[in-house]
């Protein structure tokens, strides 16, 4: 028993414990995100980005150079298709985020106790601040670029030429990744330094490789695509997104989350997090006024200035330092400052279990609820895009190729990535397939969804009341259907309708198809006068629902519809 205890106290089964958690952080994520869909720049890539060329692979995306996951995407796609790609995808995002933690780990236990080192390596296998990375499959992305970065740390700490060589492939890769690979470079360039004289000079190649090719490749977009982010006069911003950043970063790993009146979460409060920087900043400084400042925190410490100072150089009013896009890197490069401080005195084992009760309970149980919510919201708003995805496919023997399905959804246009016409898209659907919901899985979806696919198919089908003074002259063949206000009436495609007001006031006519309620307006007919509804024929049998509003009395004239189809 003795036995087991010091070795329980010397962390000989943090790695285990570590595996563990992470086969538990595999199924959990794949999990949590089962409902979910292309999400946020996914869907950019589908539209702008899908095939394979030098321009897609080398434009920036937001200043980042992309073209590693940009070849999984397209290998993805490729493979399995628009509509089945997205769980080979979210399995290498999942893969990604195994990885980082278990580098992490394999860094940090050679400069802290094991078990401190599993303490954020865990953590950050369900960072709920960091949702975009963890709760979504474009982590991948950035995620891989931290994977990589990681990597290359870990081989430099083998001193080998082999791990060397390994390093700069690895550093290299994340470049290729995404530009949260630059502060690695930083960390590898400073390791490689404490070397010491000659080796530090000889084995500069392993971070200045990478970083001159990221250096011309930044030239030629910034020369060749303009409208770069970056502001160089952002630099007075760097100390407060330091502390900002820093401060939401502590906070997150301390599971310090707002909760709404219906007790869920909808926001991390930060502020708790500046006392705590503070206290760190004042602990750096002490030590480094001491003269006991480990050199190898030098590495951390360098990358988390670096770091912050990219980030500054970006805030804008929609990219601020607290941003949850930020906060994964952000942590990863505090542990990598904060661990080579702490003392390596092993609290007794008593002292383990009250830390572990006490990260289960304050750190991981908020997290893992917050990125169980944000994965339900992730799954709302991809359902939103596939619904009205779904109505450009239910209307392609319409819809105009340049058809804008935005402009049909003003209200949802936030949290929508629609294609920017129907064209591209419906012909990248004939190659790739589909990634839209199938009709019954509109019809099974929240109502949010379903509205949205009744306004894109309306806008696509170029649904609207057309108004004359007399417009209707076929009234007493097909037959007077009287209408009280308010009342609705189903129609099935394809049919004319006339619409004929019975008294003075103006008419509002709306409609729904797959939607609870009938919102979608097809416009007013002004008093004394009358107006037609062409409803053509699409890929759906469902019926129409029309609603009228405004007047006392409205008769509709329903005419059947020549049914021949017309090409987009």
């Amino acid at each position: 028993m003795e036995r087991l205890k010091a070795e329980l106290e010397a962390g000989r089964y943090a790695l285990p414990a570590l595996l563990v958690a992470m086969a538990f952080a595999a199924v959990y994520l794949i999990w949590v995100t089962r409902g979910a869909g292309f999400y946020l720049d996914e869907w950019n890539f589908i539209n702008d980005r899908l095939e394979l060329s030098a321009d897609s692979l080398l434009r920036p995306y937001v200043d980042n150079l992309i073209a590693i996951p940009l070849l999984v995407y397209e290998a993805a796609f490729k493979t399995f298709g628009l509509g089945g790609a997205h769980l080979p995808i979210r399995v290498v995002w999942a893969g990604c985020v195994l990885a980082c933690s278990l580098l992490l780990f394999l860094y940090l236990r050679r400069r802290t106790l094991a078990w401190v080192a599993f303490i954020p390596s865990c953590l950050l296998l369900a960072f709920g601040a960091a949702w975009t990375d963890q709760a979504t499959s474009v982590g991948l992305v950035r995620l891989s670029s931290v994977a990589a970065g990681l990597g290359s740390l870990v081989a430099l700490d083998r001193r080998t030429p082999r791990a060397d060589l390994f390093a700069a492939v690895l550093l290299m890769t994340a470049i290729l990744s995404h530009s949260a690979a630059l502060p690695f470079v930083v960390g590898a360039a400073v390791t490689v330094a404490l070397r010491g004289k000659p080796e530090g000079w000889r084995s500069a190649w392993i971070w200045a490789t990478p970083l001159v090719i990221y250096l011309i490749w930044a030239v030629w977009g910034r020369i060749s695509h303009p409208g770069s982010p970056i502001d160089v006069a952002n630099l007075a911003k760097a100390p407060q997104a330091l502390v900002d950043g820093n401060a939401t970063v502590l906070a997150g790993a301390a599971g310090r989350y707002l909760t709404n009146d219906a007790g869920r979460i909808y926001k991390l409060d930060h502020d708790p997090g500046f006392p705590l920087v503070g206290l760190l900043a004042a602990w750096i400084a002490f030590l480094a006024i001491r003269r006991r400042f480990p050199r190898e925190a030098l590495v951390g410490l360098s990358m988390l200035l670096s770091y912050w100072l990219l980030v500054a150089l970006v805030i804008s009013p929609v990219r601020q330092p607290t941003s949850d896009r930020y906060l994964y890197v952000g942590a990863v490069l505090l542990a990598i400052t904060v661990a080579p401080l702490i003392p390596r005195r092993s609290p007794p084992l008593l002292g383990w279990a009250a830390i572990a009760v006490a990260l289960v309970v304050f750190s991981l149980a908020p997290n893992i609820r917050a990125l169980s919510q944000a994965a339900e919201n992730v799954e709302e708003a991809t359902d939103e895009t596939r619904a009205g995805l779904a109505a450009i496919e239910l209307a392609r023997d319409r819809v105009p190729k340049g058809f804008k399905a935005d402009n049909a959804v003003p209200e949802f246009e936030g949290g929508l990535y629609l294609p920017r016409s129907a064209g591209p898209y419906l012909a990248a659907v004939d190659h790739h397939g589909s990634p839209a919901l199938s009709e019954k899985e509109l019809i099974e979806r929240d109502d949010e969804a379903r509205r949205v696919a009744d306004a894109v198919l309306a806008g696509a089908l170029n649904l609207h009341l057309a108004t004359k003074r007399h417009a209707f002259t076929g009234r007493s063949r097909c037959g007077p259907h009287p209408t009280e206000a308010g009342g609705s009436v189903q129609v099935a495609p394809p049919v004319r309708i006339g619409l004929v007001p019975m008294t003075a006031a103006g008419t509002e006519v709306t409609a729904a198809r797959f939607a609870d309620n009938a919102d979608v307006s097809l416009g007013r007919i002004p008093s004394g006068r009358e107006a037609t509804l062409a409803i053509p024929r699409d890929r759906s049998t469902w019926p129409w629902r029309l609603q009228v509003t405004g007047a006392t009395r409205v008769t509709l004239c329903r005419q059947q519809a020549p049914s021949r189809r017309g090409g987009r």
